[in-house]
């Protein structure tokens, strides 16, 4: 199993709107049921004061092709709308994440 991990940090006089609009986008993006296997968006709750409010937006594939295929058809275009309408408004950065077998 797979994970690409979204960390934003949107300013706080933004954040109402911007998380109406993604959430709009994440149906579209999620209706393609064949890539991502689950998906969670989470508010991080340990923010800095006067920092803006930050979310995890986690996205479980099964395969490094499979997410591969899933940010060439979906993640890129939400990414540059998303940098049209809120430039300057919020940072990013992304992850990739392989789960490992904790059993010993």
């Amino acid at each position: 199993m797979y994970l690409f991990s979204i960390t934003i940090n949107i300013e706080d006089s933004h954040q109402k709107e911007w998380l109406i609009w993604v959430k709009a986008e994440l149906n579209k993006l999620l209706a393609d049921k064949e890539l991502v296997q689950d998906f969670r968006l989470l508010k991080i709750l340990s923010e800095e004061p006067n920092s803006g409010s930050s979310f995890s937006f986690q996205y479980h594939l099964s395969s490094l092709t499979d997410m591969e295929l899933f940010e060439e058809r979906y993640d890129r275009e939400v990414a540059v709308e998303m940098y049209r309408l809120y430039d300057e408004k919020f940072v990013e950065f992304r992850t990739r994440l392989e789960l490992v077998d904790w059993k010993l």
